[in-house]
Formats: C-alpha cells, structure tokens, sequence
C-alpha cells in the first residue's frame, strides 16, 4: 500500500475514532484521555518515522543481509543473530521501538536467508 494511502486511511480511523470517543465520553474526559494518551502517540509517530526513515537509507536491507551471512546457514546462529540485534535496539531505544524497526528486519533476513541457505 502507498504511504500517502496508509497515512489517510489511518488518519480517517483516527477521527472517526475520536469522534466516535467523544460521544462515549464526555468532552472533557475524552479531552483528558487524549492529553494522557498524547506522549505515547507522539512516541510511535516519532518511531514510525525512524522506520521510514532506515528503510530508505536501506538498513533494514543491510541488517538482514549482515545476519543472514552471519548465521552461515545454520538456523540457530540466525536466531541468536536476531536475538542479539533486537536485546541491542531495546537496550538503544526501547521495546517499542523494537518490534516496530526490527520486524521488517527479520522478515528481510528470513527471505534473504531462505533464498541463500535454499530453503524456502
């Protein structure tokens, strides 16, 4: 999907969310919630970003491509490859952070491991 697509979609969601939120609540509850919820969504913007951002500078490539040759096709190497990457990112940035930048990573290295290895 295009990222302009996902972006209205998602932002169409998040109205009608709101919307349908603040008929549930009153205003100045929703307000509240909203205003509580604020730093959270500004944290997963700010890493949706990031995510962008590396996968156009094309690290996950990299990343995937470094362990897969890493791991010399034994699967168990792969994992603790994975696991070493990801403990990393949680210990630079956070959990958050984790699943959402390294996610397209071990997809990348799974395909391109596969494809290597020849197991598909």
């Amino acid at each position: 999907m295009p990222a302009p697509l996902a972006e209205t979609i998602a932002l169409l969601l998040l109205a009608g969310t709101l919307a349908f939120a603040t008929g549930i609540l009153p205003p100045h509850a929703a307000l509240r919630e909203l205003r509580g919820l604020g730093p959270t969504i500004g944290f997963l913007a700010a890493v949706l970003v990031l995510a962008e951002l590396c996968e156009r500078e094309g690290l996950f490539d990299a990343a995937g491509h470094w362990m897969a040759r890493g791991s010399r096709g034994r699967p168990v190497r792969l994992l603790a490859l994975v696991f070493a990457v990801g403990a990393a990112v949680t210990v630079v940035l956070s959990l958050d952070a984790t699943v959402v930048l390294l996610t397209p990573v071990v997809f990348q290295t799974a395909r391109w491991w596969a494809s290597t290895s020849g197991r598909t």
